[in-house]
């Protein structure tokens, strides 16, 4: 089980220029072996979707500046792609008109935007 909490995230700062007396870096030489080995230890993780099939649904559905209509479409869709015999539990979606903040547990969700239109998909945990 997952428990997610998400809050909007501040676009991220632009790097500092290389130092060249008193720092780290003399020269962008040092500066792009240090950013390279930081980037080795890096693993990335796409912490706001675990199913690329859930992904391409909400791309596939999401309607640019209409989450009432977003919302619709893509908990039709994710209901009948998603319900089966061996699993009842059905796709629960929430859209709203730019970024949102959420706190949820789960093991099956994707977030996606589309224009000014943000849509989580989420299986409830059983």
């Amino acid at each position: 089980m997952l428990i997610f909490e998400t809050h909007p995230i501040p676009a991220p700062a632009a790097d500092p220029a290389p130092l060249t007396s008193g720092g780290s870096y003399t020269d962008a030489a040092a500066a792009t072996k240090a950013a390279r080995a930081r980037a080795s230890k890096t693993i990335l993780v796409d912490t706001k979707c675990n199913s690329n099939e859930l992904r391409q649904l909400l791309t596939d559905h999401i309607v640019a500046e209409d989450a009432n209509e977003s919302k619709r479409r893509i908990h039709k869709a994710a209901n009948e792609q998603f319900i089966t015999e061996d699993s009842d539990k059905g796709i629960d979606v929430i859209c709203a008109p730019g970024p949102f903040s959420y706190r949820i547990a789960t093991d099956f969700f994707c977030e996606h935007s589309k224009g000014n239109v943000t849509c989580f998909a989420y299986q409830q945990h059983s």
